[in-house]
């Protein structure tokens, strides 16, 4: 049997003497935010604004990954889930470069307590075996921009894990809106204690 792809492809027909009545389909929606994740979600409007956060191929470009949590913290609600799926191969403009292990750390003292986190032991290849050799270099007549990129790293392991943000003490009603001023305190604190540069501090 074909899987339907197109809504044309759909018929309502009889079946046992019964028709099928049409149901109605509901359309999803997408949208984007064009602009930098730290300054767009650590704001006070996105304080506590969803129920799931997911990061895809994404933790690993955090300049500082303690604002990436922290930003997360802010946009979930109570009891809130961040999945996460993706290398951690921190490029080098990052201040930080925490194994899996101290990772895990970081968003447990954070907040969040963590009900699955796998590091898979199999390594993934970026890319795709139709672009390269049996020695791992892009085939002839292969180039950037036709498929085959150069990486750092030619495989990774991924690592997926789910967190859920822990409750506040006080009622989700009692809690104050956090300020964008608060967070960005807060994690100014951070680069104190770490010495390391927030990219919103000017040197």
């Amino acid at each position: 049997k074909i899987n339907h792809i197109y809504k044309q492809q759909q018929s309502h027909g009889r079946e046992n003497g019964q028709s099928h009545s049409k149901q109605s389909v509901q359309v999803p929606s997408l949208s984007y935010t064009v602009g930098d994740f730290v300054t767009t979600y650590a704001s006070s409007a996105k304080h506590g604004m969803y129920g799931s956060v997911a990061t895809c191929f994404f933790i690993d470009t955090a300049t500082n990954i303690y604002e990436y949590i922290s930003t997360i913290r802010n946009m979930l609600r109570n009891n809130g889930v961040w999945i996460n799926l993706g290398p951690v191969q921190w490029h080098r403009n990052a201040q930080l470069q925490p194994s899996t292990n101290e990772l895990r750390d970081i968003i447990e003292l954070a907040g969040f307590r963590v009900l699955h986190w796998e590091v898979s032991e199999k390594l993934v290849a970026y890319r795709h075996p139709n672009d390269v050799d049996s020695s791992g270099s892009p085939k002839s007549g292969v180039n950037a921009s036709e498929g085959a990129r150069f990486t750092r790293s030619e495989a990774y392991r991924p690592l997926k894990f789910v967190a859920i943000r822990k409750e506040d003490k006080l009622d989700h009603e009692d809690i104050p809106t956090q300020s964008n001023g608060d967070l960005l305190s807060a994690l100014e604190k951070v680069k104190l204690l770490t010495g390391r540069r927030s990219i919103f501090m000017p040197t």
